[in-house]
């Protein structure tokens, strides 16, 4: 019965639990709907003054995007108000205000807008001040009374939505508290109800009612913080329960309802299932209510910041204030950590402000359009946002807290402009991602701050034109004023002329006596002038006539060294063949020869090299005389200058018991900047003079700062910044009267000296003349009978110091201090006066910038007979060598020795000849002499590689000349200098084995960007390359240190040092041979580079559209790699570089002669090879042609033309920024080197004489167009 009971009251108290969530329900209906209603009433609002800013903006810039969003948020309003309208229909008071807003709306925009937008369109691009005002004006208007009644209905629906909103939450409460109410009476209707069961209840259910009476009390007042004690599992244990978790969901509710109404919508009220519209209804309220609150604040915010920067802006009149005022505002609203502002002055971009921005160099400072992300949006006219910034990029904008750098998150480029013309380029940068609404006003914010810039701007030259106007006004008024004072000054003269006229009669006759004496006078001096300028023109034939003279004299010592230095080239090539024999026989390896025989070969091969030193004394001072020595300044080591030293030398003192000392001070710097091997050759002749001079005693190199007493020659030198290297000997000394002569070519002591001790007289002559060169001199001091110090006086800083000459009439006075050196003299030298000669640094007249004459032409011009070869018996795939020579004895000497190497021989006198058995017969290698009497050997080296048939073929040069890296660069694997020995000749061969025998060869490649390396790798490597990669410099050292690399593909920008000071570190260290070098860079080269990398390599390949192609050329070339062995890629790309129809078919040039049957016959060749010629017959004709045909790649420049020659229309064509890297050959038919050297100081690229070589000028062009 009891529980029967307790089903009926727990049915009534659901269904009076049900009564009230169906309450609360249909409230929370009604409140979506309000909350619908105000959400669509703040979008029509937002989109009316999204109206209103768009079509202000499209009226006062008529930007198209403008016009476009205008008409974008029309239509959205038209939709917005529609539903306003579906959802009020139960509204009739709110839809009879919609309606008049409504028409209102289309009033405005029908009436007010369109029309305006309607005559801005009409309006022209350029437009004058009124226009521009009227739009301003009418920009203005649009904030008209219409707009005025709309915003206000719209503010009036808006109260009214809020104010039903809220009335709505009051229901919901209320309605909740009547649930609460209907519970308490429902429990109260359980309890009466159980008041007859009481009797069979016990105690325990009395107190729990009372419980639960109590608590529903409590909920009765409002009270939710009431909970009922559970003690029984029974049926009144689970009222309780459910009455207590009835309560935690109420207050669950109310919690959520209360943070709602305080704005803070992060709570949420948990929904139990599909059922539970309570739940869902009030969290949708949240959500809207969450939003509506946001989109509330963001556009507060953004008005705010908008008005406040409007105003702050209107203070402003300075534009740097401007800039910096709108950089720091923007910087501190968006809290952004860096920022910068480029003004825009007409195509550039520069840096006026910034905040917390660190400047690095002048580079960051300035754009131009289209550079960087600056340039590119200024060029665009486009905002750019960059979320992760690209590795090029890193650098635009840095965080620099003042302990450490970092890269912003995002940064935002923004163009400010005004009527399409970009006044300025904004760029911010923050550590995290802009949002939306900060994008939005940045946006929105930069038309006015690119409006304020310009007018700015324009009062500002308003301002500046006003102040000259006022000072043009000031001084227009002085000159008012001080014409007035003339005038008056004048009346006055007038007066004082009349006064003065009847004076003046009486005088005349006195003048005209005056007039005929001054006549006089003036015959006179006419007479004097006309003499005056005869010997003027005097003078000016005599000095013509001299300066003929100087210029014989410089060509005649010019000729003189010439003729030395290609005398000596013709002595040396047949010493070549006498001293390799000589030692042969010496050997006597057949043992055929007596020891008699053994001894006179022994004789010949000691003479021979006595010659061959004599020869190279000639070259060394003919190179001085010449002005052709080049001294290569760096850090000289003492140390070892005096190791080496001290090894050369001890066993020639130990050979004939003199002591020899080399003792340095201390407190010497470790180095000093000079040329170490000329240094080291001036102290080999001062010592070997010294050893050879003295019968015995002693010889002593003494380093140290000199003595303050010492007086230089030389007034570069300064006291203090010089160091002293003084050979002392106790040998015969010299006389005072010959010590000067001691220094003169082919001079010694006397006569008998050179009988006695041998020699040339030539060595102290070339030491004089190299430490000239090197900044320094030498002093003499010496007694005949006593001994002699040489003291040589070198700069610290050799680089500093420029070679100087004495004046003239002191270059052959001696110089005889007797007391410099008393401090340091020995008692028994104090007894008799010493003499001390300072040598004069007798400048060359051949040291005048100047050219060279031409060579001479060979001694020997007698046919040669051919030497005997294998070309009748050559088989493909046999081990060959080509050997160009054109001594036929030296050319059998090395045939025989190839032969019993194994190799196959090919032989001939003759470049020319060379070429063609080097194509036919594809030797092994090639031996190439430089001196041949067709064509120079550099000439066939580089037609061998240029030719795809041979280029791979290894070449090794035997010169007379001396060694160069020209050559080198140029292919070539080897260098030996004439004569050569028969180690020599063993080793070349050694080389030539190892070089042939490699299968695999190795490139070491130093680029420190990986993506790059990839790709390199991926071009240069195949089965018969492998690539070793590194990515900093001193890896790189660390490598080539361990040797094995047949070339280096290098980088200039490495991240620890550059490749300048890597290949400077490199040729420092003696002990590393430096294989051949291709430096491929991405960096713009100067001149001074170009002029440094030169030393080291001539492939220097730009990065850039053909740059793969150039460096797998260059690269193959070095090592050797047969074209047929390479990959069809890589092959394709070879062929295609050195296919001459590829590279000139369809190509421009134009070509510039006088003489019409040269332009006529050369035109007709050079377009059967594709070319497309243009022609000119003088230099202005070739301006103007340069001007009206722009696509001229190449220019064919003849010298000697009329109307403008070739040397000045190089250099016009050379001022003009776009004609800079034009390619630009010369043509001319005087042969005189000097020429070349004009042609390259006016601008050309290349010189090509005349007659041309069609071939040759073919290959030119081929290289200049493809670079």
């Amino acid at each position: 019965m009891v529980n029967l009971v307790r089903v009926l009251i727990g049915v009534v108290v659901v269904a009076s639990v049900m009564y009230s969530t169906n309450a609360i329900l249909k409230a929370n209906a009604k409140l979506g709907d309000h909350n619908a209603g105000l959400h669509h009433t703040l979008t029509v609002h937002g989109l009316t003054r999204s109206l209103v800013i768009n079509a202000q903006g499209f009226l006062s810039t008529g930007d198209k995007m403008f016009y476009d969003t205008f008409y974008e948020g029309r239509k959205n309003l038209s939709q917005e108000l529609e539903l306003l309208q579906q959802l009020w229909f139960e509204q009739p008071e709110k839809l009879t205000r919609l309606a008049e807003i409504r028409e209102l709306t289309y009033d405005w925009i029908t009436h007010e807008v369109e029309p305006n937008i309607a005559l801005r369109e009409a309006m022209p691009v350029q437009r004058n001040k009124e226009m521009t005002q009227q739009i301003l004006i009418n920009s203005l208007r649009l904030n008209n009374s219409l707009l005025g009644q709309i915003k206000t209905k719209l503010a009036i629906l808006e109260e009214a939505e809020k104010r039903q909103l809220q009335e709505q939450l009051q229901q919901v409460k209320d309605t909740t508290e009547s649930a609460s109410t209907g519970f308490i009476i429902s429990a109260l209707i359980l309890i009466v109800s159980g008041v007859g069961l009481s009797l069979f209840a016990t105690m325990g259910i009395t107190r729990r009612m009372k419980r639960l009476v109590k608590a529903g009390r409590k909920l009765e007042q409002g009270d939710l913080g009431v909970d009922v004690e559970i003690d029984s599992n029974d049926e009144t244990g689970s009222l309780a329960h459910t009455f207590n978790q009835m309560i935690q969901r109420l207050r669950h509710v109310e919690a959520v309802a209360t943070a709602t109404a305080a704005e803070d919508f992060s709570k949420k009220v948990q929904v139990l299932g599909e059922k539970d519209q309570l739940a869902i209804s009030v969290n949708k309220m949240s959500d809207s209510l969450k939003h509506l609150a946001t989109d509330r604040k963001e556009q507060d915010w953004l008005k705010s910041g908008l008005a406040e920067l409007h105003y702050k802006m209107r203070s402003e009149h300075e534009l740097i204030s401007l800039t910096q005022l709108v950089m720091t505002y923007l910087a501190n609203y968006l809290k952004a950590q860096v920022g910068v502002c480029y003004l825009a002055e007409g195509e550039r971009l520069q840096l006026i402000t910034s905040y917390a921005y660190k400047k690095r160099n002048s580079s960051d400072n300035e754009f131009r359009f289209g550079e960087g992300l600056i340039g590119q949006a200024a060029l665009e006219q486009q905002s750019i946002l960059y979320s992760q910034m690209p590795d090029e990029q890193q650098q635009l904008l840095t965080i620099n807290s003042g302990m450490g750098e970092s890269q912003p998150g995002d940064v935002i480029v923004l163009p400010l402009i005004h009527e399409n013309r970009v006044e300025a380029v904004l760029a911010l940068g923050v550590n995290r991602r802009y949002s939306e609404i900060e994008l939005e006003f940045l946006e929105q914010v930069t038309h006015s701050i690119a409006i304020s810039i310009h007018v700015t701007r324009t009062q500002q030259q308003l301002v500046q034109l006003l102040e000259e106007s006022k000072q043009q006004s000031e001084e227009l008024q002085t000159q008012q004023e001080e014409l007035k004072a003339a005038n008056e000054e004048l009346e006055e003269h007038a007066e004082m002329l009349v006064k003065s006229e009847a004076s003046l009669r009486s005088k005349g006759e006195e003048l005209q006596q005056l007039n005929s004496e001054l006549e006089e006078r003036t015959e006179e001096l006419e007479r004097k002038r006309i003499e005056t300028e005869e010997k003027n023109r005097d003078i000016e034939l005599a000095k013509q006539a001299v300066e003929v003279q100087a210029r014989n004299l410089s060509r005649a010592s010019q000729y003189k060294s010439e003729f030395l230095a290609n005398m000596s080239h013709e002595l040396r090539t047949p010493l070549n063949s006498l001293l390799i024999l000589s030692q042969s026989l010496s050997h006597n390896r057949q043992g055929n020869l007596t020891e008699e025989q053994q001894e006179d070969a022994r004789v010949i091969y000691q003479g021979g090299k006595s010659l061959l030193g004599l020869i190279n004394d000639i070259l060394d001072l003919s190179k001085v005389e010449a002005g052709k020595l080049d001294i290569h300044f760096e850090q000289m080591p003492l140390d070892t200058l005096l190791d080496n030293l001290r090894a050369q030398f001890s066993p020639v003192a130990a050979d004939k018991g003199i002591e020899l000392v080399l003792e340095k001070a201390s407190g010497l710097p470790a180095s000093i900047s000079s040329d170490l091997l000329r240094v080291e050759q001036v102290m080999r002749n001062l010592l070997s003079n010294g050893l050879k001079f003295t019968p015995q005693g002693s010889v002593r190199l003494k380093v140290h700062k000199p003595e303050p007493a010492v007086q230089f020659n030389n007034p570069a030198l300064k006291p203090g910044q010089v160091l002293a290297f003084a050979v002392i000997d106790t040998g015969i000394g010299i006389a005072a009267d010959k010590q000067q002569g001691v220094f003169e070519a082919f001079q010694q002591g006397d006569g008998s000296t050179s009988r006695v001790y041998g020699g040339t007289g030539l060595g102290l002559t070339i030491s004089r003349e190299l430490v000239r060169l090197l900044g320094g001199e030498i002093q003499l001091q010496s007694e005949e009978g006593q001994g002699s110090t040489f003291t040589l006086y070198l700069p610290l800083d050799g680089q500093s110091v420029q070679p100087q000459p004495l004046p003239a009439g002191e270059q052959d006075k001696p110089y005889v201090p007797f007391e410099r050196f008393a401090s340091t003299s020995s008692p028994a030298r104090e007894k008799t006066p010493q003499v001390t000669t300072v040598i004069p640094a007798q400048p060359m007249a051949s040291e005048q910038k100047r050219a060279s004459p031409p060579a001479a032409a060979p001694v020997n011009q007698t046919p040669q007979a051919q030497p005997s070869d294998d070309r009748d018996s050559l088989s493909p795939g046999d081990k060959s060598v080509l050997i160009i020579e054109d001594d036929p004895a030296f050319a059998k000497i090395l045939i025989d020795l190839s032969r019993k190497k194994g190799y196959q021989c090919l032989a001939s006198l003759t470049g020319s000849a060379g070429l063609q058995l080097a194509e036919e017969y594809q030797p092994s290698a090639i031996l190439l002499d430089l001196g041949l009497p067709d064509i120079g050997g550099r000439q066939v080296l580089e037609q061998l590689k240029q030719n795809i048939k041979t280029r791979h073929i290894p070449v090794h040069i035997l010169s007379a000349e001396d060694k160069n890296n020209e050559v080198l660069q140029m292919g070539a694997v080897g260098f030996l200098t004439k004569p050569v020995s028969g180690e020599e000749i063993q080793a070349l061969f050694g080389k030539m084995e190892s070089l042939l025998q490699a299968s695999i060869k190795q490139v070491l490649l130093v680029e420190d960007d990986s993506h790059n390396r990839l790709a390199i790798t991926r071009l240069i490597a195949n089965k018969d390359v492998e690539i070793c990669a590194v990515s900093t410099g001193r890896e790189a050292y660390d490598k080539l240190a361990t040797g094995g690399f047949d070339c280096v593909i290098l980088d200039l920008t490495l991240p620890d040092i550059s490749g300048f000071e890597l290949l400077n570190q490199l040729s420092q260290n003696k002990e590393i041979a430096l294989p051949p070098i291709v430096v491929y860079t991405g960096r713009e080269l100067t001149t001074e580079e170009y002029k440094e990398l030169s030393e080291y390599t001539s492939s220097i390949v730009i990065k850039g559209v053909s740059s793969p192609e150039r460096l797998l050329d260059e690269t193959t070339l070095f090592l050797h790699s047969v074209e047929s062995s390479l990959p069809l890629n890589q092959r394709n790309i070879i062929q295609m570089l050195h296919s001459p129809e590829q590279l000139l078919l369809g190509r421009k040039i134009l070509l510039v002669d006088d003489d019409l049957r040269n332009t006529y016959a050369l035109s007709k060749v050079l377009r059967e090879h594709g070319l497309e010629v243009s022609m000119a017959d003088n230099g202005e004709l070739a301006l103007q042609k340069l001007e009206e045909e722009q696509d001229i790649e190449l220019v064919l420049m003849d010298i000697m033309m009329p109307v403008m020659d070739g040397y000045e229309a190089i250099r016009r064509i050379r001022q003009q920024a776009r004609f800079k890297s034009l390619p630009i050959i010369s043509l001319t038919a005087k042969a005189m080197p000097e020429d070349k050297a004009k042609s390259i100081e006016a601008g050309a690229n290349d010189y090509c004489t005349k007659p041309v070589d069609v071939d040759r000028l073919i290959s030119m062009m081929r290289v200049w167009l493809f670079k």
